[in-house]
């Protein structure tokens, strides 16, 4: 079965929502005269009131479910609303395409599935197991996981935070001011980031990470031992931060050209690639809160 609950998914529920509440943060019928609501959009802030919460709750019993088909169907669903709170796929292999002012709550289920979002805010959403392609374009976005499966994740906007390519051999690709959080997860994975701040790790497996940086400080790379053999190409400054497993003194670094390789126990090794020319020679071994950093260019 494929459900989706939102907020004015219907005339109706609009209507009949917009009547109950009429404080500030509700939707306000203020532009009645134009045939149109005035809505507060809420996204910037990560969260819904709790009158949100309120109407989200009314409108699904003025709703009720969209149902799709059996739990094994390949249905499109295409959702436009205020905010949908709540939204399921099949078994099968799902297309669900969303627009609306906020997204949360989305499991798109078992399968190899598409889903296509343009939103304001995203928390919560996970592909599920097999291999999915998520299409996401929102001003915030936070806890995306593609799932068991090799996943494509492509992600456009202003702030990004807890993106997880999950198990399998994942691409993401995230475009944002800030980058916060994002891992490949277990798997061989391919990584884009682009972004004025940014945070990421490649998780366990032999991954490969290409950083576009555009503000003025370092990108940070996490790593801990066990996490495999990576290869980084940054056209910025870089700072690693090994979370767990390494000391200075079990580390060993050559370089090369460009590139610098830090080599740790039983095949770990990062290398970096400064692309901007910058010498890797110019590298230093620091403790962040109990961490052990390497600034590299």
């Amino acid at each position: 079965m494929t459900s989706v609950n939102a907020f004015f998914s219907s005339a109706y529920a609009r209507q009949y929502a917009t009547q109950l509440f009429t404080k500030a943060d509700a939707p306000s019928n203020a532009a009645a005269s134009t045939g149109h609501f005035a809505y507060v959009d809420r996204s910037a802030e990560g969260y819904a009131s709790a009158t949100d919460r309120a109407m989200a709750r009314i409108a699904e019993i003025l709703n009720g479910l969209n149902d799709d088909g059996d739990d094994t169907g390949s249905p499109r669903v295409d959702e436009t609303s205020g905010y949908i709170t709540a939204a399921t796929g099949t078994s099968g292999d799902d297309t669900l395409t969303f627009k609306s002012v906020g997204l949360y709550n989305v499991d798109a289920g078992d399968g190899d599935d598409t889903v296509t979002v343009k939103t304001g805010a995203i928390s919560n959403l996970n592909g599920g197991a097999g291999s999915d392609k998520l299409n996401l374009t929102a001003e915030t976005a936070m806890d995306v996981s593609g799932g068991d499966g090799d996943d494509v994740i492509n992600f456009s906007g202003s702030f990004a935070k807890d993106f997880d390519g999950g198990a399998g051999d994942d691409t993401l690709r995230v475009n944002a001011k800030t980058v916060m959080g994002v891992t490949g997860g277990d798997g061989n994975d391919t990584i884009e980031v682009t972004g004025e701040r940014i945070s990421l790790s490649g998780g366990t497996g032999d991954d490969t990470i290409t950083i576009t940086n555009k503000g003025e400080k370092a990108a940070e790379y996490n790593y801990a031992a066990g996490d495999g053999s990576d290869k980084i190409s940054t056209d910025g400054p870089l700072k690693i931060n090994f979370t767990f497993g390494y000391t200075a003194n079990d580390l060993t670094i050559s370089t090369e050209g460009t590139t610098l390789t830090v080599k740790g126990a039983n095949g770990d090794a990062i290398a970096v690639t400064l692309t901007n020319g910058s010498d890797p020679s110019a590298y230093e071994f620091g403790v962040e809160d109990g961490v052990l950093t390497l600034s590299i260019g």
